[in-house]
């Protein structure tokens, strides 16, 4: 049996959110159907799972189905239980007691205890690039108990609880994770955790398979057999393999010149919601390259003028513009396309831009000229050809339309 597009309704073309989320299967009139295996359109190609000594979207997206927190969270970010049945805070912050979840297995068979809370709660603190800065407070994790883990601060962090999900603080088996560096991730055979789906293979820049956990606590689920998720860079390919009915579901599958065209589709669904745990963000960095950033004073004085609503609108028109733009194949605002020779830079680095000293990339996707690029990159650089610009991991290879301005 395959749980084909005619069993969801909900197929996430755009967000990803409840996908991330272990166990979730959809069927129609929204009763759950036992069986069939999911097919999932992801990129880029992971190259870590487990999010214990990584940050990256892979070990936030593909981890959970493995490896769980104590906590789950739900849209309005309000704590649900996973791992922990029960938690409490003490009066002066500094103590927070949490009651396990008992008869929960290791994939290998072993039993899940306190053990591994503490360990994976300094493994965190070792290696996680966030985890430095939230459980730096961390002084002890006491297990009075199998069943009791009481994690003990120096000084109140009030963050601290939010940061228990799956996805940001996975609980790994200490058995396991002893025998191997902090910075290294778990090979096939020592991915083990407590979640619903068990990984059976991995093939690189192929697919990922992963089989139905039968002692998953929280039986009858998961309700799918197996999920597999196929490697696909390219986004024509994933519009194509989600039209054909080869891919189920996807986070951000497609390029957005398609959304149109798949919301007619009547085997689809265009669900523009995310999770609110790990949704976009929008960040502004400056080139500290340029003198006059450099200065303290001129930062806080643009920050000052910022008005992050105003900017969330214009950048909504931007895109408008973009998209109208590319689907003419044409350049917005009197821009006149640029030959290659004209703009000897990469593909990937070209787009309908000048040089602005700061740069707003939320997903990649517009300027703080208010014009639309190409790319997202990480490090913080103007818009030029400079060598130490880096591709982000995270954003699809997409066709590009060079622009300068007539």
């Amino acid at each position: 049996m395959s749980v084909n597009r005619r069993h969801f309704n909900q197929l996430l073309l755009l967000g990803g959110a409840s996908f991330a989320l272990p166990g979730v299967s959809f069927a129609a009139e929204g009763t759950p159907v036992q069986g069939g295996t999911l097919n999932w359109a992801y990129y880029p190609d992971p190259t870590s799972l487990i999010a214990i000594n990584t940050s990256s979207g892979t070990g936030q997206a593909i981890g959970p189905k493995v490896n769980e927190g104590l906590l789950d969270f739900a849209y309005d970010l309000s704590p649900k239980p996973l791992l922990a049945t029960e938690w409490s805070i003490s009066d002066d912050g500094l103590r927070y007691t949490f009651k396990l979840r008992e008869g929960v297995k290791w994939h290998d068979g072993k039993d899940f205890t306190s053990e591994d809370v503490a360990f994976t709660i300094f493994r965190l603190k070792e290696a996680h690039p966030r985890g430095r800065i939230t459980y730096q407070n961390v002084t002890a994790v006491e297990t009075p108990d199998p069943h009791t883990a009481i994690i003990v601060l120096s000084k109140p962090a009030p963050y601290l609880i939010t940061a228990l999900s799956s996805s940001e603080s996975p609980i790994v088996p200490k058995h396991v994770y002893e025998t191997f560096k902090p910075a290294e991730q778990p090979k096939l055979e020592q991915t083990i955790g407590t979640g619903p789906f068990i990984l059976k293979e991995w093939v690189p820049g192929s697919h990922l398979i992963f089989d139905r956990n039968p002692d998953y606590w929280d039986a009858p689920r998961p309700y799918l057999d197996r999920i597999v998720l196929h490697v696909i860079l390219d986004p024509a390919a994933r519009s194509a393999a989600l039209e054909t009915g080869e891919i189920d579901i996807g986070a951000n599958p497609v390029p957005l010149a398609d959304i149109e065209r798949l919301k007619a589709n009547p085997a689809l669904v265009v669900d523009t919601n995310t999770y609110a745990y790990s949704g976009p963000q929008q960040q502004l960095f400056f080139n500290y390259e340029n003198e006059i950033l450099t200065k303290r004073d001129v930062r806080l004085a643009i920050a000052h003028a910022i008005e992050c609503r105003s900017w969330s609108t214009s950048r909504s028109t931007a895109m408008r513009r973009y998209r109208r733009a590319r689907s003419a194949r044409r350049c917005p605002n009197g821009m006149t396309p640029a030959s290659r020779r004209a703009n000897p830079i990469p593909n990937w680095r070209r787009g309908c831009s000048t040089t602005p000293a700061i740069r707003v990339a939320p997903m990649g996707r517009a300027s703080s000229s208010g014009l639309p690029t190409t790319r997202s990159c990480r490090r913080p650089m103007p818009i030029s050809s400079s060598s130490r610009w880096r591709r982000s991991a995270s954003m699809p290879r997409s066709s590009s339309l060079t622009c300068r301005r007539s």
